[in-house]
């Protein structure tokens, strides 16, 4: 049977048992009214201190509005089949996170229902959207192992969480650890998408090697062909003042252990080079000096519009509290006056730092 065809039936199959239902539940509604309520309907009015009168009628105003709502969705999946327009939700998906489920996997997971972060991001509408999954247990093996040649029914509720801007800043710092990199990907996209028009500093803290093939593979390698892609557009003297295409510079920080204390030059060293923008680094970073990077960027980038640095976190909750102990630690410096490297409040040349936590943070 064609796949349209089995549609149209359960939705009319859908919209007759649901007047059956509604038949049975008013033909017999004296019988079941003690034990929908719970409790006998008096009782209720007693509480609600409100008349019989006025009780009986907003429970029938209730009951209609229902099947109203239902009979509207239902017609709503015939009309749509499943096909999802994201017209008007492409710039909100790109930077939010939904709650998907997929009955085909099993009865349990037709009552279920995971939030993933969506990683894909366009400027044009989007006909799909990215997830980053993590394999684990129960949902998400099922998902892994599950047959997708023939796709797969999905419910799809959202978007949820907030975006966050980036077009009033002249360079963006990105934190993540582990899995966190999932909700920056969509922000790398954006960055690149724009061309020269920002800088950005990706810092990634992982502790185990074997999350970089398949998180580099599906985010990271196609942040890089793309800003590749755009830096070839850029005229020679461009290219040659951003020092190798540097607008997007990422930095992967493992076996980082504990963040306490004060890193040195020796605590980090390059252990592999991936092209000219990316570094594997062995030992904890210095977040202090990377953020005195970022705002040396922003006060000597000729292109700097608003001298606006953002911090934009996806991070464990050490690294958290870490970097916003870096940040303190170096504007502290900077007032007291004793980083003559960076001028702090002189006309024109102070940098309006903000960090935003993202509303993904992995444990």
């Amino acid at each position: 049977m064609d796949s349209a065809v089995q549609r149209y039936a359960l939705c009319v199959g859908g919209l007759l048992l649901l007047l059956l239902t509604a038949r049975f539940i008013y033909r017999y509604r004296c019988h079941l009214h003690p034990l929908l309520l719970a409790f006998h309907s008096d009782l209720l009015i007693d509480l609600l201190g409100a008349s019989r009168h006025l009780y009986f009628f907003f429970h029938r105003i209730s009951a209609w509005v229902t099947a109203i709502l239902t009979a509207f969705h239902s017609i709503g999946m015939i009309v749509n089949g499943q096909s999802f327009s994201f017209n008007s939700l492409s710039n909100i998906l790109a930077f939010s996170y939904i709650n998907l489920t997929i009955p085909s996997l099993g009865a349990s997971s037709s009552i279920q229902s995971h939030p993933f972060v969506v990683t894909s991001w366009s400027k044009d509408r989007q006909k799909s959207l990215d997830l980053f999954v993590e394999r684990r247990r129960g949902f998400t093996r099922k998902l892994h192992l599950a047959d997708s040649q023939d796709g797969r029914h999905a419910i799809v509720s959202g978007p949820f969480g907030r975006r966050i801007s980036l077009l009033e800043f002249d360079f963006v710092l990105l934190l993540a650890s582990g899995y966190g990199i999932a909700a920056q990907a969509a922000y790398l996209r954006e960055l690149v998408s724009r061309g020269n028009k920002q800088k950005a500093h990706f810092v990634w803290l992982i502790s185990k090697r074997d999350i970089i093939n398949p998180a580099g593979q599906w985010l990271l390698n196609p942040v890089l062909n793309q800003d590749t892609k755009k830096a070839r557009s850029i005229t020679a003297p461009l290219q040659t003042l951003l020092t190798g295409l540097q607008m997007i510079l990422i930095s992967i920080f493992d076996n980082v252990g504990s963040l306490e204390g004060t890193p040195s030059a020796a605590d980090s060293t390059v252990a592999k080079t991936f092209g000219g923008r990316a570094r594997l680094y062995q030992g904890k970073p210095g977040l202090k000096a990377i953020i005195r990077k970022g705002m040396q960027d922003c006060l000597g980038e000729e292109r700097s519009r608003n001298n606006r640095l953002l911090l934009l976190v996806s991070a464990t909750l050490e690294a958290r509290l870490h970097v916003k102990r870096a940040l303190r630690s170096y504007l502290q410096e900077l007032k007291a006056g004793s980083d003559s490297r960076t001028s702090y409040g002189s006309h024109n040349q102070s940098v309006d730092v903000s960090i935003e936590e993202l509303d993904f943070q992995p444990k």
